[in-house]
């Protein structure tokens, strides 16, 4: 299986939502990186996995398993409206579209917002930050 991260990348260039890699970004597109942020684009969607939870789900005292890893969506850009729409955008994908889908190797059988978008200030060029997290249960195919 891939990297949650690299699989969140695959649905948001699917969506038409940013370009990857983000060095590939011209005028308004919005560049995509996972596991680290480059200087530019200035419009940046930046994808982090993050620990999850324990693998294995009881059911019927059967052990399935899976997986719980979660990941971080984090927008940059000059503007703060600009980056809590974009990244609403993004969240809208996931709330409802993306709730479960299936790639090469993994099945995603729930993918859950963990909480509200949250501005984390701005970087040393003043362009705004803002983060989303993601809990996500999925098992290998």
């Amino acid at each position: 299986m891939n990297p949650v991260s690299e699989d969140v990348k695959d649905v948001l260039v699917t969506e038409s939502v940013g370009t990857f890699p983000a060095s590939s970004a011209t005028g308004s597109e919005w560049g995509i990186s996972v596991g680290h942020e480059t200087d530019s684009p200035d419009t940046m969607i930046t994808l982090y996995d993050t620990p999850g939870g324990s693998t294995g789900l009881v059911m019927d005292k059967t052990v399935v398993p899976t997986e719980r890893p979660m990941f971080q969506v984090r927008v940059r850009c000059f503007g703060y409206k600009t980056g809590y729409t974009k990244l609403q955008a993004i969240m809208d994908l996931f709330d409802n579209s993306y709730r479960s889908w299936s790639v090469t190797g993994a099945r995603y059988l729930g993918v859950f917002r963990s909480g509200n978008p949250v501005h984390i200030g701005q970087d040393d060029k003043g362009r705004d930050l803002w983060v989303v997290n993601y809990r996500v249960v999925r098992e290998e195919v």
